[in-house]
């Protein structure tokens, strides 16, 4: 497989684009040497966390509801020869994602009329390879992870393209922040040990607790000094994630499945609080009075207190 190949390829993603052939096989977004690939309610991974997120899809900028799947990328070895196809899903470990992809790639390359007589890689092969060599060489999954999360820490994701999604490694709970536009942005969420030292979710333990809490301080972009959280300040603090946490986790982590993957959007999250959140009458939402202070009713949040509203 050489150059002249990968653009036939990359020529027909070109007139199948999600954002100007609304099609049912135009799912791909064509960038340089990768081709994105996008999910919609009628084609994506089947696998239980896909079908979760099929009502939430909407078009946006594109021609058709869909969600961001990943990509794949020729790798040339050379000026004009492609050493292989790197296949780079956004849920990281689902085989069903690579699978899809995969699929994708063969039917591009069986309309273009192309071979593909290389080796078609998951992305783990290539970091492997490039980022992590001495890492990887410690040999668990646990310490690639927390290795990861170290490299990671260089992205900021805007808020509306955040993806959270909780998962299990090695039966520890782990949440993960992706970016709907760019599957390299991505970083893990850390317990804040506020409420508990680990995440969980669908119960109404500490565990949910520290998960509701740590998802929306990374949602509103909000860091929690440990020190302010005595019993006497609680009602006082300019967090707009702790004044909504305890809501949250009844009105969503909760209702989560215990020990299984999930997803939520960052979307889902602000649809549920203009729905569900209290906003402060007295400052209007602004969090500070006519003088420029903190509201001396809602500490400065902009919200009610979730002490007061929930049960």
């Amino acid at each position: 497989m050489d150059r002249k190949h990968a653009e036939l390829m990359l020529q027909l993603a070109r007139s199948l684009d999600i954002a100007v052939n609304p099609s049912a096989e135009a799912v791909y977004d064509p960038r340089d040497d990768r081709v994105f690939v996008w999910a919609t309610p009628d084609d994506h991974p089947r696998t239980a966390l896909w079908e979760g997120m099929v009502p939430g899809m909407r078009p946006g900028r594109l021609t058709k509801p869909c969600g961001f799947a990943g990509y794949f990328q020729f790798d040339f070895a050379g000026i004009d020869e492609v050493y292989r196809v790197i296949i780079h899903p956004v849920f990281r470990g689902s085989v069903e994602d690579v699978d899809w992809i995969h699929s994708k790639l063969t039917s591009l390359a069986a309309a273009a009329e192309v071979a593909v007589d290389v080796p078609v890689v998951n992305f783990s092969v290539v970091e492997a390879e490039n980022a992590l060599e001495d890492e990887i060489r410690r040999g668990t999954e646990r310490d690639r992870k927390s290795l990861l999360e170290t490299h990671s820490r260089k992205w900021r994701i805007p808020t509306e393209e955040k993806t959270y999604y909780g998962f299990y490694v090695d039966g520890e709970a782990e949440i993960q922040v992706l970016s709907n536009r760019d599957p390299d942005a991505w970083y893990l969420l850390s317990p804040a040990q506020i409420m508990s030292d680990e995440f969980g979710w669908g119960d109404n333990g500490r565990a949910s607790q520290e998960t509701a809490l740590c998802v929306l301080l990374d949602y509103f972009d909000e860091t929690l000094p440990v020190e302010k959280l005595d019993t006497s300040m609680r009602f006082a603090l300019p967090s707009k994630a702790f004044v909504n946490h305890t809501l949250f986790r009844k009105g969503m982590i909760e209702t989560l499945e215990p020990g299984k993957a999930w997803v939520i959007t960052g979307r889902q999250i602000k649809e549920w609080l203009e729905e569900n959140a209290v906003v402060c009458a007295s400052c209007a939402g602004s969090g500070t009075q006519p003088d420029g202070l903190y509201c001396a009713v809602c500490g400065g949040s902009g919200y009610r207190s979730d002490f007061f509203h929930v049960s």
